[in-house]
């Protein structure tokens, strides 16, 4: 409809207007209609959350066979920082991603202190321990990027809303090509429209 009656034989300035009209609702639905529904970073968010809880089980496993050998130098290092994970839930990376984020920030900033630093370093795992805060922190990032974007497409309009607004805007602008059919060229374009419009209906 648009292109018929921009390009077609029939071209009649004084129903620009309304043909503008027309067209920018189709152009915002049709950007709407291929937007994705949601910001799209949900599988890269997945993705960081398994490096974490790997990072996390990894340590969580290591210093709970550490700290159930006695005999081994840094025993009781082991023992104090297990019961450290414990403190801070041992189950976290089975949480929803809130809950896991609010959780390992409050056990990284337990760790973070000199003196369970100089635990970390006597067990061997304060390389890991900066690994699991450079994945958190990366997982924090992407996640603040998902809340926003996927807040911001919520407030715009759904495809659906969108397509209702464009259907109306069609219907009156075929109103009233209808209603002037009786005048010259527009009778010209009313039928070449419904010609149209008859085609695409078969």
């Amino acid at each position: 409809v648009i292109k018929a009656s921009k390009e077609g034989k029939h071209i009649i300035p004084e129903i620009s207007p309304l043909l503008s009209a027309l067209e920018q609702e189709y152009n915002t639905y049709k950007e709407a209609f291929v937007k994705q529904t949601y910001s799209g970073k949900g599988k890269e968010l997945a993705k960081l959350d398994e490096e974490r809880d790997d990072v996390f089980s990894q340590m969580k496993n290591y210093l709970k066979a550490f700290s159930e050998a006695k005999f081994v130098p840094h025993h009781e290092e082991a023992k104090e920082l297990y019961e450290i994970l414990k403190q801070h839930d041992l189950g976290l990376d089975r949480k929803s991603y809130a809950e896991e984020t609010a959780l390992l920030k409050k056990l990284i900033e337990s760790l973070n202190n000199p003196n369970n630093q100089s635990k970390l370093r006597a067990v061997g795992l304060d390389m890991t321990y900066e690994e699991l805060k450079r994945k958190q922190m990366d997982f924090e990032r992407l996640y603040s990027e998902q809340i926003e974007a996927n807040a911001e497409l919520r407030m715009e309009k759904s495809a659906s809303s969108l397509r209702k607004d464009l259907e109306n805007t069609l219907r009156n602008y075929l109103k009233y090509i209808d209603a002037m059919k009786s005048v010259p060229n527009y009778k010209e374009l009313y039928y070449e429209l419904n010609e149209l419009l008859k085609k695409e209906r078969v």
